[in-house]
């Protein structure tokens, strides 16, 4: 029999909670390579050999090309997509969503024609939070990870692949560009972590902003179609990235190698260094709320093992940081009500039982 004691630590121990730290990796499609990357793709282009270019340039696949793989798990398929609707004030043409249609359409057709995972498909939804691919469009360079970009995609990953993925793309440009822009995100989209060295495939790192073809004749290319059916048939989980080719150069970048580096250090049980890591990046980059929610959560974790210790003190301090965190960032709500809730049991269990009351209600929603 158990003694009241005991009872009560599994009363409590039953409102306590564990968040999931997650990864964060971004990358950018070029309109034009500025004078400095062009250069330095040249330099890595000469000094293979000419072996070395044969082959690369024969390979079905340019898997040797990326920063890693990930990839969309199979308990998340079918993919659900949110297509954003414009935003007020933005120069914009009802074109540019048919063009993002098309190439979604592009890549199922491309699919089916290969045989190619027919579970791997797309289904549009109208709930944003609903969607792994979440696209939209925007006139506010600032959006961009830096002025060259044409769009950029934010891949966020959880310990079994991508979980959310969010496609920004820059306008106005001719609707061959949008496509293009928006093949390439969406391959971002799908796992492809990096670029092809090949100028043929959709995945290359740059799209000429004075493209001026017929949509229809946008398409990916056979090396594009046989790489994503490379990541996609291999058996073993992605391997986790921290950083991707280009993250470095943007402030928000920075931050999300630093969370990354963070959340490996979580994985490796060095959650001293994942602390570090977390309060950094979001000093770094307070916006984001993938970054509160990895530093928020592992305060309440960390609040957790400190009361399962009896280190009331010490946890209260850690549920209080977490709760502080994660209640600035409206995507955070769900994981705010969590802390809550588990703050209250925190109080609960210290005889503050009106005080409990307060914070058990709003993990509730009330």
């Amino acid at each position: 029999m158990l003694s009241p004691a005991r009872n009560l630590s599994i009363s409590w121990l039953s409102w306590l909670c564990a968040f999931t730290c997650l990864g964060v990796i971004s990358f950018g499609c070029e309109p034009a390579a500025s004078a400095d990357l062009e250069k330095n793709r040249e330099a890595e282009t000469n000094s293979k050999s000419e072996p070395d270019k044969k082959s690369e340039s024969d390979s079905k696949t340019y898997l040797s090309s990326l920063s890693g793989t990930v990839r969309i798990p199979a308990s998340r398929l079918p993919i659900k997509v949110y297509l954003a609707p414009m935003p007020k004030g933005v120069n914009s043409k009802d074109s540019y969503q048919v063009m993002l249609k098309d190439a979604f359409a592009h890549f199922q057709d491309s699919f089916a024609a290969s045989a190619f995972l027919p579970s791997l498909s797309f289904v549009y939804t109208d709930k944003a939070e609903e969607a792994t691919i979440t696209c939209r469009f925007t006139d506010n360079e600032k959006e961009m990870h830096f002025a060259q970009e044409g769009g950029v995609t934010e891949l966020v990953m959880d310990s079994d692949g991508i979980m959310k993925a969010k496609i920004t793309i820059l306008v106005p440009r001719r609707d061959c560009y949008v496509k293009k822009v928006a093949l390439h995100e969406i391959g971002h989209a799908l796992g492809i972590a990096g670029h092809s060295p090949d100028q043929s495939d959709v995945m290359y790192f740059s799209v000429q902003p004075d493209l001026n073809v017929d949509p229809k004749e946008v398409k990916l290319s056979a090396r594009d179609i046989d790489t994503l059916k490379a990541i996609y048939s291999q058996s073993d989980k992605p391997s986790p990235l921290v950083k991707v080719e280009g993250m470095e150069r943007s402030a928000a970048g920075r931050a999300m190698i630093i969370s990354n580096e963070g959340s490996a250090a979580y994985k490796a049980g060095n959650f001293d260094l994942a602390l570090k890591k977390y309060q950094e990046a979001h000093q770094a980059d307070p916006t984001s709320a993938v970054i509160a929610r990895n530093l928020g959560g592992l305060y309440v974790n960390l609040g957790s093992i400190n009361l399962m210790a009896r280190n009331v003190n010490v946890a209260e301090t850690f549920f209080k940081n977490g709760i502080d965190v994660l209640s600035k960032h409206p995507d955070n709500k769900p994981f705010c009500r969590q802390a809550c809730t588990a703050y209250g049991s925190l109080l609960m269990m210290t005889g503050r039982a009106a005080d409990a009351k307060v914070f058990i209600e709003k993990g509730q929603g009330k």
